[in-house]
């Protein structure tokens, strides 16, 4: 939990999602391999661990999210960047299908469609991306000398 903590407060100050999800997972290994607590440390456990470690990253940054939205009242803005970001993707990809889905995402309904999918996305992300950063930690943290124990 102190590494997602760690990342979210990273992203909180610029650090892009993709690279905190995968440092996430990395550090949570580095904790753990701290604390002493296996002295071999495979992959797949380092996965696991990421996995969680991105799953409370989702958590922490959905939380500051909410509260943004909620305490700060910038549901607003968001909604408004969200819509932004949606005009440019369709922009790239002109064609008559693109009218449409425009039409349905300016509803209340298709925005709570693209909130919802956002987040279920992100959640999925991080938790792939920390596992990730689990692994890699696991390969190059795991091996533990006896001498040091």
């Amino acid at each position: 939990m102190l590494a997602a903590v760690a990342a979210a407060g990273l992203m909180f100050l610029g650090l892009y999602p993709i690279v905190a999800a995968i440092g996430a997972g990395f550090l949570s290994v580095a904790f753990s391999r701290r604390r002493g607590e296996e002295t071999v440390m495979r992959a797949g456990a380092g996965f696991r661990l990421g996995a969680l470690s991105g799953l409370f990253l989702f958590a922490f940054s959905a939380a500051l999210e909410l509260v943004a939205v909620v305490v700060m009242h910038k549901g607003s803005e968001l909604q408004s960047e969200l819509m932004e970001k949606v005009q440019q993707a369709a922009a790239r990809y002109p064609g008559p299908e693109v009218q449409p889905f425009l039409d349905f995402v300016r509803s209340p309904a298709g925005f709570a469609f693209l909130v919802a999918a956002s987040l279920i996305f992100g959640l999925v992300a991080f938790v792939a991306l920390g596992s990730l950063g689990g692994a890699l930690g696991a390969a190059l943290l795991g091996k533990r000398n006896p001498r040091d124990s």
